[in-house]
C-alpha cells in the first residue's frame, strides 16, 4: 500500500529502495512511542468522548514531531558513536546525499507505522470538519467559502508534509552540532515542541477570532506556520551541511 502514497514532491526525499536509505529505515533504533499513544488515547476517549477525535489529532500530530526529530538526532548521534558517520563522509558520496538518505530513512520508518496512517486520516477529518463547520455556521460569500476550501485542501496536502521536513531537518541539525546524546534528543525534542506550540496558536487564534477577520488575513495566518516550516526545515538543512565531516 506505501507505493500508492509516496509523497516524491517532499523536498529532499530519496525513494526507500536506494540502499543508504534502505540501511536507516530498516535500522533497530526506534523510540518505545506505542504504548504511549494507545494509552493516551484510551484516556482522551474516556475523559473527552465526542472531543476525544481533535484531542487524539493534536496528541498525534505532537508525537509524530516530537518522533521524528528524536529519532533522526538518534541516528546521527548512533551513527557517529559507532564510528560509521566518520566512513561515510570519506566516501565519495556527496555529504548531502548522505544526510538526505539519512532522514529519508527515518521518514520511511514512520511512514510504516500504524501510527502515520492515524495521524493522516485525523488531518483529513479535522480539516474537513472545521470547513464544513465554518460554512454552515459563518457567513460567508462564495468568494470566502471557495477561498477557504482551497485554503483547507493547501493546509490538508501540505502541513503535514511541512511538519515532518522541519521536525526531521532539525534533527539531523541537532544530532550533528550537540556532541552529547541527552543534549542532542532534548534540543530536537525542544525545537520540534515549539513548532507544534506555533502552529496549535495560529489554528486557535483563527479559530476563535474567525469573524473578525479579513479573508486575506485568516488565509495569512494559516499559511504562515506552513512556510515558517519550510523554511525553518531547509536553513536546519544547509546548517548540518556545514557541521558533518569526518
Amino acid at each position: 500500500m506505501l507505493r500508492y502514497f509516496r509523497f516524491n514532491w517532499l523536498p529532499f526525499l530519496r525513494q526507500p529502495d536506494e540502499p543508504l536509505v534502505r540501511f536507516f529505515s530498516h535500522s533497530s533504533d526506534r523510540l518505545p512511542i506505542r504504548p504511549l499513544v494507545f494509552g493516551s488515547s484510551i484516556g482522551l476517549f474516556l475523559m473527552l468522548g465526542s472531543f476525544s477525535i481533535p484531542a487524539l489529532y493534536l496528541l498525534l500530530s505532537l508525537v509524530i514531531t516530537l518522533y521524528l526529530s528524536m529519532m533522526t538526532a538518534h541516528k546521527v548521534d548512533r551513527a557517529r558513536r559507532d564510528a560509521l558517520l566518520p566512513l561515510l563522509f570519506i566516501t565519495p558520496v556527496r555529504r548531502r546525499d548522505l544526510l538526505t538518505s539519512l532522514w529519508s530513512g527515518c521518514v520511511w520508518q514512520l511512514w510504516r507505522s500504524q501510527m502515520m496512517w492515524m495521524y493522516w486520516s485525523f488531518h483529513a477529518l479535522v480539516i474537513v470538519a472545521g470547513m464544513v463547520y465554518l460554512l454552515l455556521s459563518a457567513e460567508l460569500s462564495s468568494s470566502d467559502a471557495l477561498w477557504l476550501l482551497l485554503v483547507g485542501t493547501v493546509l490538508m496536502r501540505f502541513q503535514p508534509v511541512s511538519a515532518l521536513f522541519c521536525a526531521g531537518m532539525v534533527g539531523l541539525w541537532c544530532g550533528l552540532a550537540v556532541p552529547d546524546s541527552l543534549l542532542a534528543l532534548g534540543a530536537a525534542g525542544l525545537s520540534a515542541l515549539c513548532g507544534w506550540l506555533v502552529w496549535v496558536s495560529v489554528v486557535l487564534l483563527v479559530a476563535l477570532n474567525f469573524a473578525d477577520l479579513a479573508a486575506w488575513q485568516w488565509t495569512c495566518l494559516l499559511l504562515l506556520p506552513l512556510l515558517l516550516s519550510l523554511l525553518a526545515g531547509y536553513l536546519a538543512f544547509r546548517l548540518a551541511e556545514r557541521r558533518a565531516h569526518p
